[in-house]
This record gives C-alpha cells, sequence and structure tokens, in this order.
C-alpha cells in the first residue's frame, strides 16, 4: 500500500468510520480536476468517488451543497455518502454514463434540461455575483491591464434571479444509461440570471454564437434582449478568465488552468472587439491585422491576449484561428478531457 492510497483510506474513514478499511481498493485517479483531486473506488463491491479538495478560495458554499444534494429527489444529482462541510471531502455513488461533453447534445435539449433543472432546484438566499468574483479573483493576480479595465467598466445587476449552478459546463454533467442528465458540483449554488448557467452550458458545449440566441429564447419562451445576453456572456469569459489567472497567480500552473487563461483571454479580447465594431472602433485602427474586414479587430485584439499570456504575438496567425468568416467552431470554456471524468472540475 502507498503512501497515497494510506492517505486516501485515512480520508474515507474520516468520513465513513464505520467501514471496514479492508474491504477499499483499486483507487484510479480521474483527471481533469482544477481545485479537487477525484477518486474512484470500490468498497464492499460497489464503486464510488472520493473528492479530495486540494485548493480552497473562499466561495464554495459546502452547506448551501449539501442542501441541494438532499433535494435529490426533485434533482438528478449523484447519490451522496457522505460529506465533510469544513473540508470538503466527499464520497459519492458513482454514477455511469457519457459526459455531456461527450455526447453533444443538440441546443434545444440544453435549453429543457436546463429549464427542467431550475425549476426542481430548492429556495436559496445566497446569490451568487460573478462579477465580484471575477473583481475578487483579479485582485490577486496578475493580469492584463486591459482585462482590469474590462472588470470595472461592467456591472451586474439582473432583473430576474433564480437558484442556479453556475459552473453548469458539459464536464459536470453525465448522461446516465436510464436517459437521465445527473449534475454534479453544487460548491457555487446560488441565486442568479438563469442566462448565466445557459451561456455557461452554451460555451462548453462549442455551439456556434448564433445559436445562443435561440436557445435563450426556447429557454424563456420568448426572444431574450440581446443586451442581456451580451452581458452574461462576457461576464462568463471575465470570471473563468480571472480564476484562471488568480490560480496560475498562487502556483496553480496545471495544463488545464494555463489552458483556460488562454482560451479565456482570447475570447473576452474577440467580445471586447465585437462591441467596437458595433460603433466604438475608430478608422483604420485595425488596418491590415485580419483576415477579412469583420475580424480585423478581433486578431489585434487576439494579439494583444495572447501577448499579455505569455504567447508571441507571431504565435498564431489569423489564418491560424476561427474566424467569423469561417465554418470553424470556437473553442470550448474547457480543453478535451477523458471521458473517466466523473466529478467535480473545479
Amino acid at each position: 500500500m502507498n503512501a497515497l492510497s494510506d492517505q486516501l483510506r485515512r480520508r474515507i474513514a474520516a468520513l465513513c468510520p464505520d467501514w471496514d478499511l479492508d474491504q477499499v481498493s483499486g483507487f484510479i485517479y480521474l483527471d481533469g480536476g482544477y481545485s479537487n483531486d477525484n477518486f474512484r473506488f470500490e468498497y464492499a463491491g460497489e464503486r464510488y468517488v472520493l473528492r479530495a479538495p486540494f485548493a480552497r478560495r473562499g466561495y464554495e458554499d459546502r452547506a448551501l451543497e449539501q442542501y441541494v444534494y438532499s433535494a435529490a429527489e426533485a434533482l438528478h444529482v449523484p447519490p451522496v455518502v457522505a460529506l465533510d462541510t469544513a473540508s470538503g471531502d466527499m464520497i459519492s455513488r458513482w454514477v455511469p454514463g457519457q459526459l455531456l461533453a461527450d455526447a453533444r447534445p443538440d441546443g434545444p435539449a440544453l435549453a429543457d434540461y436546463l429549464r427542467r433543472l431550475h425549476s426542481g432546484l430548492p429556495a436559496m438566499e445566497r446569490r451568487h455575483d460573478p462579477l465580484t468574483m471575477a473583481r475578487e479573483h483579479l485582485q490577486r493576480a496578475s493580469a492584463p491591464a486591459w482585462v482590469e479595465s474590462l472588470a470595472a467598466g461592467l456591472t451586474w445587476a439582473p432583473d430576474t434571479e433564480v437558484p442556479c449552478h453556475n459552473d453548469l459546463n458539459p464536464w459536470n454533467v453525465i448522461c446516465a444509461p436510464d436517459g437521465t442528465w445527473v449534475t454534479l458540483d453544487w460548491e457555487w449554488a446560488g441565486r442568479n440570471d438563469p442566462l448565466f448557467d445557459l451561456v455557461t452550458l452554451h460555451q462548453g458545449a462549442g455551439l456556434p454564437h448564433g445559436d445562443l440566441a435561440l436557445l435563450a429564447q426556447r429557454y424563456l419562451g420568448e426572444p431574450a434582449d440581446p443586451g442581456r445576453l451580451d452581458t452574461c456572456l462576457t461576464v462568463f469569459w471575465l470570471r473563468e478568465t480571472a480564476w484562471a489567472l488568480a490560480e496560475i497567480t498562487a502556483g496553480n500552473d496545471r495544463a488545464e488552468v494555463l489552458e483556460q487563461r488562454d482560451v479565456g483571454l482570447e475570447q473576452l479580447a474577440r467580445l471586447e472587439a465585437r462591441a467596437l465594431r458595433h460603433g466604438f472602433l475608430q478608422s483604420g485602427e485595425s488596418a491590415g491585422l485580419g483576415c477579412c474586414s469583420r475580424c480585423e479587430a478581433d486578431e489585434q485584439f487576439s494579439r494583444r491576449a495572447m501577448s499579455t499570456s505569455g504567447f508571441s504575438a507571431n504565435s498564431r496567425s489569423p489564418s491560424g484561428r476561427a474566424c467569423c468568416c469561417s465554418a470553424s467552431r470556437r473553442r470550448s470554456i474547457r480543453p478535451s478531457r477523458t471521458s473517466t471524468v466523473r466529478s467535480a472540475p473545479k
């Protein structure tokens, strides 16, 4: 028995003191964790998952997470065996199935799933403010000045708030064999604009930008305000990018965190460039930078984003990225992961 197995067994014993540790075996590390290490194991012939957080940044609400899991009759969530709200250690039953990230469902299925999820969530007082979170991340991060300026100029005051997941990327959803979608990782649950969860799903699934308004209309039953969608999209990418920048500053330089930083900076640059195209870009400011007139500003800001994240401005050419005049799909929020991930990635 190696040192890691000994440590994991001690965590299991603390969570389930009545278990016979001699029947615990078969630890398998599940890759893809951003702030949690996750391990599948067997006990008495059954499969379980142990979540072992290695970093806590103060935004998790373990008591609320436990409350959400207690509403399992109304929600499809992993059956939790034990959860220590102080440490975040948790044992849940293994849920077989395919990650939503690998299943690639169509847009209507995502919107219908989200409507069912929100309607089944219990009432909660906690609010999730992604912009405040992003700003607090930036305070402890080495961030480009233009990102800090973008964060300072935004506001977050949703007219509609409902209980939300707030980290609803496709790696947090398992498509079980019985057809149900099981939702993981409820550490950030709280009231928020429901379209923020929709944006998270849309971006994580890598769907075309034009599909976002259609998904929002299917979810709401009526067309969504374009300004509301744009704000959700920008604040979403700001939170994801700021989190990655803060994690890297704190020493968490895992490959997936570095990738999230780079993707996030690029997406924020394109969003800012699109805003400039709609009336704020000065004539001639981006001449000669892009592969088409609509992408010139995108290329300028993409170069700025890459240079501030450690890339050289020449590390990618206009032909090496997906632009608005190509059929290429935008990269997802998360890097590609294997289908073995079955636990919370944050």
